[in-house]
């Protein structure tokens, strides 16, 4: 089961965020979106958004998906759209 990574999604009401959070990598913090972000959302941009964040954290969807991502650092646009 070692090769499984695990996803888990809490509410923080004190942060007003939706947190994402790796249990099997204790170093690395939780993602926060906040509901501000959220709420100048549609309910579709939103599900994507989310839906994005959850993806890239797998480097096997990075690497799928590098295509349509914005390199690294912001200076290459995707190859695809």
């Amino acid at each position: 089961m070692n090769h499984l990574k695990r996803i888990e999604f809490a509410y923080d009401p004190e942060q007003e965020a939706l947190l994402i959070r790796f249990p099997d990598r204790l170093s690395t913090p939780s993602n926060a979106i906040k509901n501000e972000t959220l709420s100048q959302m549609t309910f579709e941009q939103a599900a994507v958004f989310i839906g994005e964040k959850v993806l890239l954290q797998y480097p096997v969807y990075h690497e799928m998906f590098k295509d349509y991502l914005w390199s690294e650092d912001g200076t290459v646009p995707p190859k695809k759209s």
